[in-house]
């Protein structure tokens, strides 16, 4: 039995919470602490559906959720680079800024990929799963060499 909560963020936190959120200046510390959080999120993900995959744990059921929070994460990805974020605590390489394109190719590249694998897991298409998932991993690991992180 699905349970719905009509309930809003402005009817539980009130309208003073909507208005403060709607003109707040976003500071580049929290953009950073917001884009390291999301790709944990990613990282975590990607992670549990690999344990699942080889068979390292048992929960089947749990894929499809991973799957499709995975590909929700992906169409966020190049929104959390925002302009003025490349400056203070970060890992992030300037060539995200510097070479805005190419970027956005790689991007593009692991989102077209985790789609697919999301439509295999919901179709439950066992042949396609595992290269769609293989698919994935050389797409993340195709923008990850591309764009490496800092070393610290």
């Amino acid at each position: 039995m699905r349970m719905h909560f009509p309930l809003t963020v402005g009817a539980v936190l009130g309208t003073p919470f909507l208005a403060a959120t709607a003109q707040a200046q976003e500071d580049p510390a929290d953009q950073i602490k917001y884009r390291q959080n999301t790709r944990s999120a990613v990282g975590g993900h990607v992670g549990a559906m690999s344990l699942l995959l080889r068979g390292k744990v048992d929960h089947p059921a749990h894929l499809a959720p991973h799957a499709r929070s995975l590909n929700a994460l992906a169409a966020t990805f190049e929104e959390i680079f925002p302009d003025g974020s490349d400056l203070g605590e970060t890992k992030a390489k300037a060539e995200i800024w510097s070479q805005p394109e190419a970027f956005a190719s790689a991007i593009a590249k692991a989102q077209v990929a985790i789609t697919a694998f999301t439509a295999a897991v919901e179709a439950e298409d066992e042949a396609a799963i595992g290269p769609a998932f293989k698919s994935v991993g050389d797409a993340c690991k195709g923008c990850h060499e591309e764009f490496p992180q800092k070393d610290e």
